[in-house]
């Protein structure tokens, strides 16, 4: 992790060194829909119905804000650095047979720097920008919320033990983007970006409580690049 962080900062540097003649800087923000890669899954205990339930996951609508660079690396390339705080989290239903039913929701915050490559293709009005790279993310805090009273859990950020009641998480994980983009002749431009964690958030010792918990994030991007 270490050295891929290091890599990614100084490929960055690298790059900004031998644009910055033609550097831009812009703003962007605007919703994000979270979830995780953890499957829907039916439990049936034998003997005891009262444990029978389907848990099924549900995506979470949340926001996201920051600043981004546009640098031209090459001939319709530029590379476009974007540093922002982001929520993600998802929530999981708890229907059960036989007894009232329950749900969580993970609520994360998270400072994110993604280092996508786009290709520009010309429009009438504008151009559209096609591409994909890397993202490394830091998570700030997390919480669990539950619909049970007094049920709700701070998320701590370190590996915890077996048959621990506290929720523990990797605090950083690493990424993939996919981003398409068009960006007008005034400076607006609208973007939708596709980003996937490599990374289990939870880490709790207990993997059939807890299997992958890997962040899945749709987010809609409305930004200015100023001159």
């Amino acid at each position: 992790m270490r050295n891929l962080l290091i890599t990614l900062v100084l490929s960055g540097l690298i790059i900004s060194q031998t644009s910055a003649q033609k550097l831009k800087i812009g703003i962007v923000g605007g919703p994000v829909m979270s979830t995780t890669n953890k499957a829907t899954n039916s439990y049936s205990t034998t003997g005891d119905s009262s444990r029978d339930r389907t848990v099924t996951v549900k995506s979470q609508v949340s926001f996201f804000g920051g600043v981004v660079a546009s640098m031209p690396v090459g001939k319709n390339i530029i590379f476009k650095p974007q540093l922002q705080y982001i929520v993600k989290g998802w929530r999981v239903d708890h229907d059960y047979l036989n007894r009232d039913d329950w749900h969580t929701k993970l609520v994360s915050q998270w400072i994110e720097m993604q280092m996508n490559f786009l290709y520009a293709v010309p429009a009438k009005n504008g151009r559209f920008f096609f591409g994909l790279g890397p993202q490394v993310s830091c998570a700030l805090s997390a919480m669990l919320h539950d619909s049970r009273p007094g049920m709700d859990k701070k998320i701590e950020f370190e590996k915890g033990e077996m048959g621990d009641n506290n929720p523990q998480a990797n605090r950083f994980d690493v990424g993939m983007n996919l981003i398409g983009e068009y960006e007008f002749r005034k400076g607006f431009f609208i973007s939708l970006n596709y980003s996937r964690g490599f990374i289990d958030f939870r880490n709790d010792l207990d993997t059939d409580i807890n299997p992958q918990n890997k962040n899945i994030v749709v987010s809609l991007g409305i930004g200015y690049m100023f001159k």
